[in-house]
């Protein structure tokens, strides 16, 4: 790879940087990114000449940003700054020679620093790993509660409304009031069944009647005109259904004078 690749690579990749170190490994400038060379008017070679004065020879190695740690992006090669038939505008580039992996964890190639990345980048992968299952041990448990709730919730709702409708529904009537009343004070109500004797079932009240009346009638009329107009419109429903239903008027007969065993 010429300089003017490796310069191509820097711009195409953005998260791709230099390391130049010594042919021994000792490093001599890092994180060198594209935007870098601006000072050294975007050419890698008047960088690399400001190390000649130093050194014969530098190693640079194109790696690349992994989190918070890098990785090679690209072999490293050689530079010859210095030579007898070398100028600073053509400097020689070639391969660097591998150092040998003697820890025999398949970090072929790599120096000390380079296998600790390599380590540091593994164990941020499994870390990564074992948090990406965490969340999503989590993301079960919580959608397993979402519908839990939401059952729970719609039984609920069940329980609520069919709790109403019995309340509702036990609630008595207006009829069943003014039965109870007319029951607590059974006079008036007698009164009203005697007239069932004159006048027969299915005969309604005519309510244009009116005359001197005596007995159970005048009762009925005194009710009538004491009592607010809701009431007698009650207690005309009430006569009625006696008059219309002869079940519900043995029923009332039965509720007001209960037979004695």
């Amino acid at each position: 790879m010429n300089l003017s690749k490796v310069q191509q690579e820097l711009r195409r990749v953005s998260t791709a940087y230099l390391k130049i170190s010594t042919t021994d490994g000792d490093m001599l400038m890092n994180n060198i990114y594209y935007a870098d060379l601006e000072e050294y008017n975007n050419d890698l070679s008047v960088l690399l000449s400001t190390f000649s004065n130093d050194y014969d020879r530098v190693v640079v190695e194109i790696r690349r940003r992994n989190g918070t740690s890098s990785r090679p992006h690209k072999p490293s090669f050689t530079v010859i700054l210095k030579s007898s038939n070398t100028s600073p505008t053509t400097m020689q580039v070639t391969p660097a020679q591998p150092t040998q992996d003697t820890m025999g964890n398949g970090f072929m190639g790599l120096n000390a620093p380079d296998i600790m990345n390599a380590f540091s980048s593994q164990r941020e992968n499994e870390l990564l790993k074992q948090t990406i299952q965490q969340l999503t041990q989590d993301l079960n448990t919580t959608k397993a509660d979402r519908d839990r709730l939401l059952s729970e919730n719609h039984e609920l709702k069940i329980k609520t409304n069919l709790h109403s409708y019995q309340i509702e529904n036990s609630k008595p009537s207006a009829i069943d009031k003014l039965i109870e009343a007319l029951a607590s004070n059974p006079s008036a109500l007698v009164s009203a069944v005697s007239l069932l004797g004159n006048r027969g079932a299915g005969t309604p009240l005519n309510a244009a009647k009116a005359a001197e009346l005596n007995g159970a009638k005048a009762l009925l009329q005194e009710v009538a005109e004491t009592h607010p107009e809701a009431y007698c419109a009650l207690y005309v429903q009430v006569i009625n259904k006696l008059n219309e239903d002869k079940e519900f008027a043995d029923f009332v007969k039965e509720k007001i004078n209960p037979k004695k065993l």
